[in-house]
């Protein structure tokens, strides 16, 4: 469903769709009529995005802050639909998502303090047709992803039309981030999570030390209007009054 919607000006319109356990973003271009989707969800995400796309203009391409199966699970029922979609990861993700690389299992800790809160506020008990219909793609069990429309973006192009790139590596070496300078509003991926009525840094990390350039980087752009995160809802944040 949509959660949440602004005119980004008199061009791009945003907007947030919660899906099953995450959210997802869309960016609408009314003067190119085309619409680049932040991140796919997993596959029961499907039925309801594409009642949203219905009414927006075409989807022209995915972009994608990381490569996990809760943010690329959807992509092969998308791409059913789109067979000319393209998905874009930054460049840092091709080992993995070309199959070089395996990602590694979360442990313990992770489940209880990120995997079990993100289920408790989507309401979200993991079915296993759904978990099956990925592909297990962004998981340690399969290497790869379906390589057809697969495309990688540097860290000085602009895939998602009005904002900004913000490489924001530690949870994922690819982790990016979408800054938005005169909305001041922040699509954060994981980086940052709002849950509990908390905002949260992500304790499943690739690189502590990235983890916490990046929060220092995300501190150096003050108050954030909309900050929009891969899971939770959207809110204002200072990021002077810190986070846990």
């Amino acid at each position: 469903m949509i959660a949440w919607k602004t005119q980004l000006d008199r061009r791009y319109r945003l907007l947030h769709y919660r899906g099953v356990t995450g959210n997802l973003y869309l960016v609408a271009d009314t003067e190119a009529a085309s619409t680049v989707l932040v991140d796919c969800g997993m596959p029961a995400d499907l039925p309801g995005l594409l009642d949203v796309l219905s009414d927006l203009p075409p989807l022209e391409r995915v972009v994608c802050t990381h490569f996990h199966i809760d943010h690329v699970g959807g992509w092969r029922g998308l791409k059913k639909q789109f067979p000319e979609l393209t998905i874009w990861f930054r460049e840092p993700a091709r080992p993995w998502v070309c199959g070089q690389r395996r990602l590694p299992p979360p442990g313990i800790r992770v489940l209880r303090d990120l995997f079990w809160p993100v289920m408790r506020e989507y309401d979200y008990r993991p079915a296993w047709r759904d978990i099956r219909a990925t592909g297990f793609y962004g998981t340690g069990f399969r290497p790869g992803f379906p390589t057809n429309g697969v495309r990688f973006f540097s860290d000085d192009e602009h895939l998602l039309p009005g904002f900004d790139t913000l490489p924001t590596p530690g949870h994922r070496p690819e982790h990016t981030a979408f800054w938005h300078p005169d909305r001041r509003i922040l699509i954060c991926g994981d980086c940052l999570l709002h849950l509990d009525g908390r905002v949260l840094t992500e304790n499943f990390l690739s690189s502590p030390v990235d983890q916490a350039l990046s929060l220092d980087r995300i501190r150096r752009l003050g108050p954030i209007d909309h900050l929009c995160p891969g899971h939770g809802r959207c809110v204002s944040w200072d990021p002077a009054a810190g986070e846990r």
